[in-house]
């Protein structure tokens, strides 16, 4: 189940959240929403421009919603890599 968590404002244009209980070798899957984005996506779901630990994710996985929507999945390693 999904749960709806804002992000930060970091001007000028980022938004960001930081998680401490990601699990460690375990796909994460997760979906950014902005109104924003209305005019790619007729529920604001992005599909570009999302990072995890500085590494640039593609959209990869759908996600529950209005149907299936647009999503993101990664690994990441004790190390903090992370991984698609």
């Amino acid at each position: 189940m999904f749960a709806a968590i804002p992000l930060t404002a970091v001007p000028p244009d980022r938004y960001e959240i930081t998680f401490n209980d990601v699990p460690i070798e375990a796909r994460m899957s997760f979906r950014v929403n902005d109104q924003n984005f209305c005019d790619e996506n007729p529920t604001g779901a992005v599909t570009r421009n999302v990072f995890a630990n500085d590494v640039e994710l593609r959209q990869n996985t759908t996600t529950p919603g209005n149907g299936d929507e647009p999503g993101y999945s990664f690994v990441l390693a004790a190390n903090g890599r992370v991984t698609q």
